[in-house]
Order: C-alpha cells, then sequence, then structure tokens
C-alpha cells in the first residue's frame, strides 16, 4: 500500500465502526457458522457491506452456496428479519443505531461473535485496518453478554508536506480531548492512543509522531 501512495503519511485512527451478525433467537442459531442452510442477509453486491462479508465467509470457510444469502441494504435488513424474510444479516453499523436498538424490542434477536482467528485471516485483505471489537452487554434489549466481533478503523491521512507544527497541535488537540467525544458517539469508545497510534503499512507524519512519542504511545 505505502508504494501506491508515496506522499502519504498516516496521523492515527479516530474511530472504529463495528461489524454486526445478529440473528432471530428463535432461529436456534447460536455461532456464525451455524447460519449454514438458513436465509441469511450479507447486503447488496455493490456495497462495502457485502465486500467484507464476503471476506469475513471466506476467512470462516462457511461457502455462499451453504446457506440462502440475502442481497438487501442495510437500512431494510431489520424489517426483513422481523417479518421472518431472513434469520439474521452481518451489517456494519454505529453501535446503538437506531433500528438495531428497535429491532430487539420486538422480537427477541441474538449478536454473534466473530471467532478471533478469522479477523486475523481478514486483516492480510484489510492491512490490518481490523481491530477486535467488543459489543458491551446489555447494549442492546436481551443481549445479557458481551459480544466479541472487530471493527473497521477510521483513519486519518495527510500529505508529507503538511507543517509538522500543525499535525502536532491537531493530534494533541483531538487526544486531549477525545472523552467529550465519547460521551456523545460510540464508535469513539475503547479508544486508546496507544491503539490508534497503531501502524498500517505508511510512515507516521513527523507532528503525529512527535506526540504520541511524547506520552509514551510509541
Amino acid at each position: 500500500m505505502a508504494e501506491d501512495f508515496k506522499r502519504l503519511r498516516y496521523v492515527f485512527s479516530f474511530g472504529t465502526v463495528s461489524q454486526n451478525p445478529f440473528v432471530r433467537q428463535d432461529s436456534g442459531i447460536t455461532s456464525l457458522d451455524e447460519i449454514k442452510g438458513h436465509p441469511f442477509n450479507i447486503n447488496i453486491p455493490s456495497s462495502f457491506t457485502h465486500g467484507m462479508n464476503l471476506t469475513m465467509l471466506e476467512a470462516a470457510d462457511i461457502p455462499l452456496s451453504s446457506f440462502d444469502a440475502g442481497q438487501v441494504a442495510t437500512g431494510q435488513v431489520f424489517d426483513e428479519i422481523q417479518n421472518g424474510v431472513f434469520v439474521g444479516g452481518a451489517h456494519v453499523f454505529q453501535l446503538g443505531l437506531g433500528n438495531a436498538q428497535r429491532l430487539p424490542t420486538t422480537i427477541p434477536i441474538r449478536y454473534l461473535d466473530v471467532p478471533a482467528e478469522v479477523v486475523v485471516k481478514m486483516n492480510d485483505e484489510y492491512h490490518r485496518l481490523l481491530m477486535p471489537y467488543e459489543i458491551p452487554a446489555g447494549r442492546y434489549n436481551g443481549q445479557d453478554q458481551a459480544v466479541k466481533t472487530f471493527g473497521l478503523a477510521q483513519v486519518i491521512f495527510t500529505d508529507e508536506n503538511a507543517d509538522e507544527e500543525l499535525i502536532y497541535q491537531f493530534t494533541k488537540a483531538f487526544w486531549e480531548n477525545v472523552g467529550a467525544l465519547q460521551e456523545t458517539n460510540t464508535s469513539f469508545n475503547g479508544m486508546t492512543p496507544e491503539l490508534r497510534s497503531k501502524l498500517y503499512g505508511v510512515p507516521m507524519h513527523p507532528g503525529a509522531e512527535r506526540y504520541f512519542r511524547e506520552i509514551g504511545a510509541i
């Protein structure tokens, strides 16, 4: 990736949007592998989520031919699951999405873990931008246990010629005020400078590097 964007410089990753595999509880499904033989939605073919689902399923050794793969967009899938068209789906959305909160108030829903070894296999294709993500217990109605899945890092890059002091001050201001962001947006939860200064195959900008070294994150 670095060869394709030689002037690109990494600043930090600033949030995570989670992958959310979920099913109707009355389906009896308790693991990702058990979607086999059932109608399960993986989003429309032109979507980013669809492509990531294909990668996840391949990494989990779940052939598309082993289940009835739905092709409905995230905005529609909640009604389709409620109405029994699908037993569930795998969709990328922010923790606490309105429709995701509404659905389990109408029918019991179970969120499924994504095995850590599946995420490791996927990261070969996603340049290590996937990271462990936990949906805390009690986040959705009837969800009594934490769910271990993964999230896609949202990353800030800049040009190699960007002013060092400007990037330093920007990075410093963000991390000194991240607590306020976490109070209003769940995608910032669980963020630490140590985690977010992780490199993704692109050199870090000197301004960002200076800040992270000052606080001992790298």
